[in-house]
């Protein structure tokens, strides 16, 4: 994954794959990896998947709320 971007990592975990967004031939390479490797294709997935299941509307607009209620308390 590109070392100077955390938070995509933070964001996706394991259900991305990484490159160097200034190195087309890394990019290259890991869209090849994952069009030729059937297995890491569904892990992705499949984790992807489980990782959208932590997420909703209203927890995240619950946060959001109480973020701006702090800030302007």
């Amino acid at each position: 994954y590109y070392s100077h971007d955390v938070s995509l990592f933070t964001i996706l975990q394991n259900c991305g794959v990484y490159f160097n967004p200034k190195n087309y031939l890394q990019l290259s390479n890991q869209i090849d990896k994952v069009i030729k490797n059937k297995k890491l294709r569904r892990d992705k997935c499949i984790n992807a998947y489980k990782l959208s299941k932590s997420y909703s509307w209203d927890k995240n607009t619950y946060k959001f709320c109480k973020i701006v209620n702090k800030l302007t308390s």
